[in-house]
C-alpha cells in the first residue's frame, strides 16, 4: 500500500532520530519551543558532518554528497 508508514520505514526512522534529537537539544540548552527550527536544522547537520565510515577512505555525508571535503 502507498504512502504508509510499513513501506518508507528508512526514511520514518531518520526523522524519528531527528526529532528525537531536536529534542534533546532544547531541553538541554533550556531553549523555549520556537526555537524547534533551528534545533531541527543543528541536528541535520551535525547528522550530515558526523563520520558514518572507518577504514581507509573515511568519510561524512556531507562530503560524500558534495564531493567537497570539509
Amino acid at each position: 500500500m502507498p504512502y504508509s508508514p510499513a513501506m518508507n520505514g528508512i526514511a520514518e526512522r531518520a526523522n524519528r532520530t531527528l526529532t528525537e534529537t531536536a529534542w534533546g537539544l532544547l531541553i538541554e540548552a533550556g531553549l523555549p519551543n520556537y526555537f524547534w527550527p533551528d534545533a531541527v536544522r543543528h541536528a541535520c547537520v551535525a547528522k550530515n558532518r558526523a563520520l558514518t565510515h572507518v577504514g581507509e577512505d573515511k568519510w561524512v555525508p556531507y562530503e560524500a554528497f558534495s564531493h567537497r571535503l570539509l
